[in-house]
């Protein structure tokens, strides 16, 4: 028997989520929640109401959620889901699609997902909370903290420590042995050639602060 699921959020992230579960047939998606109601069902499934009626459904028996927000630029409404489904108890499972490869010496932390064609290599920790784009890579031995998103066709190479809350851009690249320390964003095809111990924005190649 399938086990019940809430989707957390509307969009175009909710949508690659949704599909994610149906193709794996794990989970029964009972509905969607959002922070407001303005249409009474999202991809084909009811909108529950705000996330209000979480607790509800909690003791109704719907015991995992998942977190259908991605990020714009930055991880603050992804964050503040996560934590309020926690709060009232809901697990939060590891989605992977199916076309991803993930090593199994790879440690992987509750309530990531991890889209099509993204690679997690040898002895890599990923944390809670993560979005793997499609094509993304971490490599082998990097670890990845909380709260941090990968977007599409970014790399993470190896040895490196990508800290909590960190929102790397579309093909943006960390090259090998370096630190991303937490509250930092990567523009867009930019490449960080150093370690960047101060929060802000980088753009560039090489990737330089232009706001903190």
């Amino acid at each position: 028997m399938k086990e019940d699921v809430i989707i957390l959020g509307k969009g175009g992230h909710a949508k690659t989520i949704i599909d994610m579960i149906e193709e794996q047939g794990i989970y029964n998606i009972v509905g969607v929640t959002d922070y407001e109601v303005s249409e009474a069902e999202f991809a084909g499934y009811p909108v529950l109401g705000t996330d209000d009626v979480l607790p509800g459904y909690f003791k109704k028996g719907v015991k995992n959620a998942v977190i259908g927000v991605g990020g714009f630029r930055n991880n603050d409404l992804r964050i503040k889901l996560f934590n309020r489904a926690k709060k009232v108890g809901f697990n939060l499972p590891v989605i992977v699609h199916h076309s991803a490869i993930v090593s199994k010496t790879s440690k992987i932390g509750e309530g990531t997902v991890i889209k099509r064609g993204a690679i997690v290599d040898t002895d890599v920790t990923i944390g809670k909370n993560n979005v793997l784009e499609l094509g993304s890579t971490v490599g082998h031995e990097s670890k990845v903290g909380d709260h941090v998103l990968i977007s599409a066709n970014s790399i993470v190479s190896a040895y490196d420590i990508i800290e909590d809350d960190v929102f790397l851009a579309v093909s943006s690249t960390i090259i090998s042995g370096l630190k991303v320390c937490s509250g930092t964003l990567i523009g867009a095809g930019s490449v960080v050639v150093k370690d960047i111990e101060q929060p802000g924005t980088y753009f560039g190649l090489p990737a330089k602060l232009i706001t903190k």
